[in-house]
């Protein structure tokens, strides 16, 4: 991949995840408005296990 092309797929990248966080971020927000902090870290903790237990070894995805 040319230099050029790799710095933008990078900066792309960047952007995409920028925007991600901020849809994870109102969402929080909205479940801490109707049930509390104590909602946000129920639901972010249970999430986490999820994920992290959602994928294998190489990174493909279990439905």
């Amino acid at each position: 991949m040319k230099p050029d092309r790799a710095i933008s797929a990078m900066r792309e990248r960047a952007t995409n995840i920028e925007i991600e966080r901020a849809r994870l971020s109102g969402a929080m927000r909205a479940i801490r408005d109707m049930g509390g902090i104590d909602a946000v870290r129920t639901i972010t903790a249970s999430e986490i296990e999820k994920l992290t237990m959602s994928a294998n070894d190489n990174g493909a995805w279990i439905g």
